[in-house]
C-alpha cells in the first residue's frame, strides 16, 4: 500500500522540509509568469456531449471501475489529496542535499501563478464529471462538482513531476511517470474522464516548460541549491 511505502521515508522528509516551518526569506510568492500558455488554445474543447468520443471517455470510466484492483482503488484513494511530499519515495536521499524551504516556496509560488490560469480554461469548458453523467458512476472519492475538464489533479501532479524533473534529472523518468499514475488515478476514482487526464497533463507539462524561462523561477531554483540548507 502506498502509506506504507512512504513510512520509511518519513524522516527524510521531515529534515528536507522542515525548513520551511522556520524559513522567513522565502518569499510567498516568488512572481512567476506563465501567460505565455493558452490552455485553452492549448488543449481544445472536451468531447462533445453526446459524441462517439464522450461515450467512449464514459465506458473506460465505467470500465475502470469493474475491473479496477485493490492496490489502485487505495491508491486512488490514498492520493485523492497530495502534495510536493507525496514524491518524496522516489527522491528519498536526494531531498537533503537541497534546501527544503526554497524548494516548496519555488513550487508553491509558481503553482499560485498558474492556479488562475488553469481554472480559467477549466471553467471555459464547464464539462460535467462522469458520475453527474451516469448514476451508474461511483466514485471512490469525495465528489467534486467543479468541472471536469481539464482534470486539476493531472495538471498538478504533472507540473510538480516536471519541476521535480528539472531538479532532479536522475530521478526525471521516474517523477513523471509518477504524476501519470497520480492523473490516471483520477479515472479510476470515477472523478474523471481519460481525456481529461490527458488535457490536464498536457496543461501540466506546458506550464512547467514556461516557468523555466521566468527569471523569478531562475531566482528561485538558486535557493533550492542554497548552500544555508538549514535556514
Amino acid at each position: 500500500m502506498f502509506k506504507r511505502a512512504v513510512l520509511p521515508f518519513l524522516l527524510i522528509v521531515t529534515i528536507a522540509f522542515s525548513g520551511a516551518l522556520q524559513a522567513k526569506d522565502i518569499p510567498a510568492h516568488n512572481g512567476l509568469s506563465i501567460e505565455a500558455v493558452d490552455g485553452a488554445q492549448l488543449i481544445g474543447p472536451p468531447p462533445e456531449n453526446g459524441s462517439v468520443e464522450d461515450q467512449a471517455d464514459l465506458a473506460v470510466v465505467l470500465w475502470m471501475q469493474r475491473t479496477r484492483t485493490t492496490e489502485q482503488i487505495a491508491f486512488a484513494i490514498e492520493t485523492a489529496d497530495f502534495s510536493l511530499e507525496t514524491f518524496a519515495p522516489i527522491l528519498s536521499e536526494e531531498l537533503l542535499s537541497v534546501n527544503g524551504a526554497a524548494l516548496q516556496g519555488l513550487v508553491d509560488a509558481a503553482w499560485k501563478d498558474i492556479y488562475p490560469h488553469y481554472r480559467s480554461v477549466k471553467d471555459t469548458y464547464a464539462r460535467p464529471r462522469p458520475f453527474l453523467r451516469s448514476p451508474s458512476v461511483h466514485p471512490l472519492v469525495e465528489p467534486s462538482k467543479s468541472p471536469s475538464y481539464p482534470s486539476g489533479h493531472s495538471t498538478h501532479a504533472m507540473f510538480y513531476g516536471q519541476v521535480l524533473a528539472d531538479i532532479f534529472p536522475d530521478r526525471a523518468e521516474e517523477l513523471v511517470a509518477f504524476a501519470e499514475k497520480l492523473g490516471h488515478a483520477r479515472v479510476v476514482a470515477g472523478v474523471h474522464y481519460p481525456s481529461d487526464v490527458i488535457a490536464g497533463q498536457k496543461l501540466g507539462k506546458a506550464y512547467a516548460k514556461a516557468i523555466k524561462h521566468d527569471p523569478g523561477y531562475a531566482e528561485g531554483l538558486s535557493r533550492v541549491f542554497a548552500s544555508d540548507i538549514a535556514n
